[in-house]
């Protein structure tokens, strides 16, 4: 039988054990309270994604996958990129306006191109480019150099839609692309690369302010038909001083720089759009479909079947 000085000994071990345990977790506690708190998690982005349709402005590196001599896979472009030099087809020297978008809603720092092989669906459900350098709201511009018409953007998308459904589900891809952010920059090759440049006969056909209208009807056509297809929240950047272009000032160096000519065809877009009905309704943020684009109307080749005259 054990005495009651061996219980009171291990009474005793007990105790002390208890509080060197004790101790130990206060320690910890104090230790854990003084360093710096674990970071926030990330606040949600404030949309689901980026979907980009376009020219040079917003191309993200489709003209590396297609047949074109339009490409900007090569230094210099790049040069500026975050982690080192490197081309990825965007013709900048670094990131592209949708890219600083995209960051700034919390999305991935980089649209992807929809035909880089380097990413798949589940990037895309993050944020997607389908523009392609030297296109235009005139599908004859495309032909010029061979890039991707609007009309195939718009395919891609539908391909796009397609592939989001598989991949997260029917209801999941409709709140994807009914939430997502559409940029949409396009219009200045219509000009620069077809029009002024007397290579597909448009010249010939219509006035530059006939032109004008026939592209506002194209613009306005093509934003029906992404709405049709679940585009909401759109922005379509409006057209720059054309004839101030670095190219065009170093082409017309001798001339003295700017192009007036084609800075008088920015003005009167910029006036021939602001006369079209619902024009600032379908350049913002709209939920309602926009009317259908009066004529001209225009075939699958992009001819103006009936232009209007001024």
């Amino acid at each position: 039988m054990a005495s009651p000085r061996g219980h009171r000994h291990r009474r005793a071990n007990v105790l002390q054990r208890a509080a060197a345990a004790a101790a130990l977790l206060l320690a910890l506690s104090c230790c854990c309270s003084s360093a710096d708190p674990w970071p926030p998690p990330p606040p949600p982005p404030k949309v689901p994604a980026v979907i980009v349709f376009g020219d040079s402005t917003v191309d993200t590196g489709n003209n590396n996958a297609i047949g074109t001599v339009l490409k900007s896979n090569f230094a210099p472009y790049g040069r500026d990129m975050a982690g080192g030099a490197r081309p990825t087809g965007r013709f900048c020297n670094g990131r592209l306006p949708p890219d600083f978008v995209s960051e700034a809603l919390g999305l991935p720092p980089l649209v992807p191109a929809y035909l880089d092989p380097a990413y798949g669906i589940q990037d895309f459900a993050r944020g997607v480019c389908f523009a392609s350098a030297g296109t235009g709201l005139d599908n004859k511009t495309a032909g010029v150099l061979s890039v991707i018409p609007l009309w195939k953007e718009v395919e891609h998308f539908r391909e796009y839609k397609r592939r989001l459904r598989r991949h997260v589900g029917r209801g999941r891809a409709r709140g994807i692309v009914s939430d997502a952010l559409y940029v949409v920059s396009i219009g200045t090759n219509d000009f620069l690369e077809n029009y002024f440049l007397l290579v597909t006969g448009r010249f010939a056909e219509l006035t530059v302010g006939e032109y004008e209208d026939f592209l506002v009807a194209q613009a306005e056509r093509f934003l029906g038909e992404i709405h049709r297809l679940g585009a909401r929240r759109v922005t379509f950047a409006g057209l720059s001083p054309m004839g101030c272009l670095p190219l065009e000032r170093t082409l017309n160096a001798l001339r003295g720089g700017c192009v007036d000519e084609y800075n008088q065809g920015w003005r009167t877009w910029r006036r021939a759009a602001a006369r079209r009905g619902r024009w600032r309704c379908l350049t913002c943020a709209t939920t309602r479909a926009p009317t259908r684009a009066p004529t001209p109307t225009s075939t699958s080749s992009g001819t103006p079947s009936t232009p209007p005259r001024r």
